[in-house]
């Protein structure tokens, strides 16, 4: 045997080992879906789910064993020279043809014959079973399991859901098709209400959108034509029930809501209706913030959102989806996030809470950006709904703009606004690295922000007229202590108060006084005055080495002084066109009309009619007087006025119910020669002269004018 045909069999007996290995994990698998389908499959879509999860694993396997069998010889002569040492890496020369091979390789080849031809199969290309017989251990044991569950159909306490009309009501439809001994309609719903089928009391009832009704009659004898006629031109037929004598069964799922009859061998009964509900989409309520917030500086950089999810039939996910935009003009930025809400449930059936806290920190907001966010709730049948856009932004703190006026403002304050930012930036600095700083140095670098903070207090208070620090205290006024033996009285006395100086001093402008030499209003002089007060404040905590208390002080005069920023600025009057000015009374009027003609247009229109069988109907019934029997060709005439108010009442079926089943009175009275109802009558007349639209005026030329001026123009049109 040539080394060659040595090499093919070793890789048919790998095939065939690999093969089995194949075979035994297609026979774990597929005793689980048995096992699953032979106890729990209720319905065919279940089944033709497993069958197509099982076709998916054999595509794969057989993938796998089609790699296996592709396997060249040089792949397993190079696999025999990695772990046979005895054949001397040469294995793949008996693969070459003999005329090619020089006078040495044909001597190794000759050496190497006798090796190959003693290998063993098994031991030379190994195949392990151990994972094959692992996994088929596993599915034994849990098709075990799943054989020997108990049945979830039978844990479940026995409920009938199949449970006949009521007897008036089964009576009331006897009267009309006698052949009806007994009726039950079962409403089974979708998956995503999560409710177990139930039976109605009433022909006439409501149903979940998508749920499928199944009527089943048993009828006193055989009938050979029994049909539920949708709307007088759809019909679906009955079929018999095996092993129940005279019992037939009729399903479908509607899409909309529908008026039906049954009609067995020709008789009809009275008109019924099925109002579908729809699967409303979820409602999104959010309480907490406000549809616009704006974080000012100090104020913690987090936002806690709260909100109310209702649904109908339960909601299957909710997700918060927040956008940040950084930057500003063409340089802006913006990065999405999705957060997944966790529901918890409200008192409410049907009502869900959700709490979200976005750390703005964290998603890298500074200030000056904004936050976008709004809410997204899917509920069990997929549908959507999402909330308003919210917007959550840090205050800008070192521009602050009055809208419409950004293109005119001068200003004129100098730059020294932001060295009180940068004081509180250099305390919260501070406090940070408290604990790595000394006692020594803590008090230190405290007292050294006190100096800068008085330095900056004394360069703002130039603006007020101080040319020195000349006041102490928070009010800017020197404050002088006083004792009961100083030695002065403290009152004043009648004269100084009745004196004409201290009467007019409020009224007087001074200029020889530090505090009126500014070029601020008194209202903005006052928020500076605030300001420098707030200075001082901080400025005393800082020398106090308290400058968590310091804090709240500088954020405020912060404040304060964007606000004078914002109150001194200059505006200069924006420059513009001018028109020249109009003399409406020697304009007016006085255009050359000679080219103008009136126009006319001339058409003929035919006005269209509009259920046409509905006003025939109407006619027919103002001919009619109670009492009177009609006759049975005009019948004809009430059954297409029927047809055309049930196309018209299929969005509102119960409003029309009772419309159309007086109606089918009136057909069935008119086809025996009865005297017809006089309440039959006024019933159907009222609601087809409600269902016809309302006339529309006729043309007419209008006689009169709106004002005043209009006619005057209009005659001298004329």
């Amino acid at each position: 045997m040539s080394g060659q045909e040595i090499i093919l069999n070793l890789k048919k007996d790998y095939v065939h080992r690999k093969g089995l290995f194949y075979l035994l994990l297609l026979f774990s698998f597929s005793l689980l879906f048995g096992s699953v389908y032979l106890r729990w499959t209720v319905g065919t879509a279940v089944t033709w789910i497993i069958s197509g999860f099982w076709l998916i694993g054999c595509m794969l396997l057989y993938r796998e064993f089609q790699k296996v069998k592709d396997t060249s010889l040089h792949s397993i002569s190079r696999y025999l020279n990695r772990t046979e040492t005895k054949l001397e890496e040469s294995s793949h020369l008996v693969l070459q043809p003999t005329d090619k091979l020089n006078p040495l390789e044909k001597l190794q080849v000759s050496r190497i014959t006798p090796t190959l031809s003693t290998l063993n199969a098994r031991k030379a290309i190994p195949v392990s079973y151990r994972p094959a017989l692992i996994i088929f251990g596993f599915s034994v044991l849990l098709s075990v399991l799943v054989l020997f569950l108990p049945d979830p159909k039978v844990a479940q306490p026995e409920v009938s859901t199949k449970a006949p009309f009521a007897q008036k009501q089964l009576q009331a439809m006897q009267q009309v098709v006698p052949e009806i001994k007994e009726i039950t309609i079962q409403v089974t719903p979708p998956a995503y209400t999560r409710r177990a089928p139930y039976s109605v009391q009433n022909p006439s009832f409501k149903a979940e959108g998508g749920a499928r009704l199944t009527w089943r009659i048993q009828t006193a004898g055989e009938i050979k034509d029994i049909r539920l006629s949708v709307q007088e031109k759809k019909s679906l037929n009955f079929r018999k029930v095996a092993n129940a004598p005279h019992t037939y069964e009729a399903a479908f799922t509607p899409a909309a809501s529908f008026i039906y009859t049954l009609d067995l061998n020709g008789k009809k009964s009275n008109f019924y209706a099925v109002e579908i509900i729809p699967d409303q989409a979820p409602s999104i309520t959010i309480t907490q913030p406000k549809q616009y917030t704006q974080i000012t500086f100090g104020q913690p950089q987090q936002v806690t959102v709260l909100a109310t999810l209702s649904d109908d039939y339960g909601l299957h996910k909710a997700t918060l989806t927040a956008i940040v935009a950084k930057g500003s003009g063409e340089s802006v930025k913006f990065a999405e996030k999705t957060f997944s809400l966790i529901l918890q449930p409200a008192g409410t059936t049907g009502k869900w809470n959700v709490r979200q806290k976005l750390d703005l920190k964290a998603m890298g907001m500074t200030y000056a950006d904004e936050l976008y966010f709004f809410l997204q709730a899917q509920d069990n049948h997929r549908n959507s709904a999402r909330s308003e856009t919210y917007l959550v932004q840090l205050e800008d703190t070192t521009v602050i703009t009055a809208g419409a006026d950004v293109s005119l403002p001068l200003s004129v304050v100098p730059a020294y606004f932001r060295s009180q930012r940068q004081l509180i930036i250099d305390t919260e600095k501070l406090l940070q690295e408290k604990n790595k700083l000394s006692p020594e140095a803590f008090r230190e670098r405290s007292n050294d922000l006190a100096g800068e903070q008085k330095i900056l207090r004394l360069r703002y208070g130039k603006f007020l007229g101080e040319e020195a620090s000349t006041t102490i205290g928070p009010n800017g006024e020197e404050q002088e202590e006083h004792s009961a033996d100083d030695g002065h009285d403290h009152a004043s006395t009648p004269e100084t108060q009745n004196s004409a100086a201290e009467l007019l001093d409020p009224y007087l402008h001074k200029h020889d006084t530090e505090e009126d030499a500014t070029f601020f209003e008194p209202q903005e002089k006052a928020q500076l005055k605030a300001a420098l007060s707030q200075m001082w404040e901080a400025e005393l905590q800082l020398r106090l080495s308290l400058p968590a208390k310091a804090l709240p002080f500088e954020y405020k005069a912060l404040r304060l002084l964007k606000e004078v920023q914002q109150k001194s600025r200059v505006y200069v009057r924006k420059m513009g066109f001018d028109p020249p000015l109009i003399i409406e009374k020697e304009k007016r009027l006085s255009g050359e009309l000679d080219k103008i003609a009136a126009p006319t247009n001339q058409a003929e229109l035919k006005e269209k009619q509009n259920y046409s069988d509905i006003r025939q109907a109407l006619l027919w019934l103002g001919q009619q007087t109670p009492g009177r029997p009609a006759t049975t060709p005009d019948a004809l005439v009430l059954q297409r006025g029927g047809q055309e108010l049930a196309r018209v009442a299929v969005n509102k079926p119960g409003q029309y119910l009772k419309a159309l089943q007086d109606l089918r009175q009136l057909i069935r009275e008119t086809q025996a020669g009865k005297s017809l109802c006089a309440s039959c009558l006024n019933s159907v007349t009222g609601v087809m002269e409600r269902v016809l639209p309302a006339p529309l005026p006729a043309p007419a030329a209008p006689t009169r004018y709106q004002h005043a001026l209009a006619e005057q123009y209009f005659k001298r049109l004329k």
